[in-house]
């Protein structure tokens, strides 16, 4: 089923995968004798002067409210609208920047070069981000080395403030952006982010949408009052359509022949770097280091696309609709000795330096101490705590490996390998139904855990990809996740003489004939009392008792019970209390599940 899905989907996306056309709003080297016309400028204490191919703001050092400043909705040559919207609204496409720096004349300790973009806040004698974001590159007073910041505003007050410190001893020569929607991604010249990487990402919010768009750029003095002086030697800004959705069901179909990650991807790195130069290849690596915490790891909350939903349900939620997984490995560059490739699928932690499971579960391959290679299936309940570690041996490294997850249950294959035990395929279930505060995907290379080895660690993939299926009914998802094909509502898999259905409406296992699902009876004077469990969240399950008298004769009638109390215990599963009158010389009962 994976590879005829896989092939199914690059043909239908390649009579949709037209590259999108990349249109030019500025190209500006400042050669010419003054500032271009579509500029304003909006300086404190400061100046602007364009002069011998540069752009020079300056705020002097009376005061830490010092700018100097230009700012536009237009572009180059005046245009003011891309295909019917503003030209800076990236959430109508995106939005491509690039600033060069002569970095032979530029001293910005402590003050900052400072890029606004969305709904600015434009007074008399200071520009502020109003509804939008700032990316400021400043030097650190102590070490004079450079540092990125990004910062998001709503409405006028900051909700976001990140610092992204920049190698020790590099000057930064040129910097820029992609911004789509909330996702900003960062690049660098001359310099690098911690860890060695060029590239970075930002999300925002996206709590308040901007009413207008423009950008600024400029210069902002200190709080200790040093001057900042920017010297720009080109300014460029590019803006490319939103592609098409993709089709139905295909959550990412990524072949990484793109320079540069995804939008909807961040990154998440230590000690670690990521690199896609659209060749085909993402390249992951964690160095050789003494940390057992090295790792460069990718993750998305949105589809390839931006899309969050799918069938009204979070993209992820594997409770709601089917996942099903796909990566290729560039076997040829792949060297994974002493570390982990990792797929993590659930609720994440991502703090600045990690993406990580929190609760769900971790595929991960590692080529093992023996030299043999080897799948474990992690389970994560609430908190990150690891609830089970499942290892299977494979007699080779994949070229692919993938899976399919609905609700608890997981279906693991693998090409180019067999696992030991025999065949291409294997299952796994996790414990139990966990409730997720959202859904998310991670992917990358780690360290091992506890094993601070002085090895490298890399992987090279050639494409991922992961698909969406509906299915008819909850019950599908339950009877998926018992990591064996337990049949349909009325097959009785354990042979315990209870049916799928039953066990699924009590809260039983279909492979343990020990386990009926969740009933009891006892006695209150001279009532019958009789418990049941009911699934909480299906509302196409129906629960109600029958009686008779006669089990030879007579016909069962929905009467003869009452239905006392129903707890409701905030889990999967309620509980019904019902009684029964024993005033009758026999009374027979039977409880009835309907999907």
């Amino acid at each position: 089923m994976k590879k005829t899905l896989k092939w199914i989907m690059v043909g239908i996306l390649a009579a949709v995968g037209a590259q999108a056309q990349v249109v030019t709003m500025w190209n500006d080297s400042f050669t010419n004798a003054s500032l271009n016309a579509n500029f304003t400028t909006l300086v404190f204490g400061g100046t602007v002067v364009q002069t011998n191919g540069t752009l020079q703001m300056s705020t002097g050092t009376a005061s830490k409210l010092l700018r100097a400043h230009v700012y536009t909705a237009a572009g180059q040559a005046g245009e003011t609208t891309y295909n019917g919207n503003a030209v800076y609204d990236y959430n109508a496409h995106t939005v491509s920047t690039r600033f060069d720096l002569n970095s032979n004349n530029q001293t910005n300790l402590t003050g900052s070069f400072e890029v606004n973009m969305g709904q600015l806040n434009i007074t008399a004698n200071d520009i502020a981000g109003y509804t939008g974001f700032r990316i400021s590159l400043l030097q650190s007073a102590a070490t004079g080395d450079d540092i990125l910041r990004a910062q998001e505003y709503s409405n006028g007050v900051e909700i976001n403030n990140t610092w992204m410190f920049l190698a020790a001893g590099e000057r930064t020569t040129a910097f820029g952006f992609d911004v789509t929607g909330n996702n900003v991604a960062l690049w660098l010249e001359g310099n690098t982010f911690a860890g060695g990487a060029t590239d970075s990402s930002y999300t925002l919010t996206g709590t308040s949408t901007a009413s207008s768009y423009n950008l600024s750029l400029g210069a902002r003095g200190s709080v200790n009052g040093t001057a900042s002086t920017v010297v720009l030697d080109s300014f460029g800004v590019s803006v490319t359509p939103l592609p098409e959705p993709l089709p139905p069901g295909v959550v990412w179909d990524e072949s990484f022949d793109s320079e540069g990650l995804n939008l909807n991807l961040g990154f998440r790195t230590a000690f670690g770097t990521m690199t896609q130069d659209g060749l085909g290849t993402l390249e992951l690596d964690v160095p050789a280091t003494n940390s057992a915490f090295g790792r460069s790891v990718v993750y998305a909350t949105t589809g390839q696309r931006g899309a969050t939903e799918f069938n009204g349900n979070p993209i992820f939620d594997f409770n709601a609709h089917m996942l099903s997984t796909r990566f290729d490995f560039n076997s040829s560059n792949m060297a994974d000795s002493n570390g982990l490739f990792v797929v993590d699928m659930g609720q994440l932690y991502v703090p600045g330096s990690d993406a990580t499971v929190q609760t769900g579960f971790r595929v991960q391959l590692d080529c093992n101490s023996n030299a043999v290679w080897e799948i474990q299936f992690v389970e994560q309940a609430v908190g990150g705590t690891p609830v089970s570690t499942t290892t299977v041996n494979l007699d080779a490294q994949p070229t692919a490996l993938g899976f399919d997850v609905l609700g608890k249950g997981v279906n693991l294959w693998v090409e180019g390998a067999n696992f030991t035990a025999g065949g291409t395929n294997t299952a796994w279930s996790m414990s139990t139904n966990y409730t997720y505060s959202s859904y998310a995907m991670a992917l990358g290379v780690r360290n091992k855990g506890g094993d601070a080895t002085n090895t490298a660690v890399h992987v090279g993939l050639d494409s991922f990809w992961v698909f969406a299926t509906a299915y008819d009914n909850p019950y599908d998802a339950w009877a998926f996740g018992w990591g064996e094909d337990v049949g349909s509502e009325t097959n009785d898999y354990d042979g315990d003489f209870v049916d799928n259905l039953a066990e699924y409406g009590l809260n039983g296992d279909p492979t343990d004939p020990a386990d009926k699902g969740q009933t009891s009876t006892t006695f209150d004077g001279t009532d019958l009392v009789y418990v049941h469990a009911q699934h909480s969240s299906d509302p196409n399950l129906t629960y109600w008792l029958e009686t008779t008298d006669d089990l030879v004769l007579g016909s069962w009638t929905n009467i003869g019970y009452s239905v006392i109390a129903t707890n409701v215990t905030g889990e999967t599963y309620d509980h019904v209390t019902n009684t029964v009158p024993t005033t009758a010389d026999q009374t027979f009962i039977r409880l009835r599940i309907q999907n």
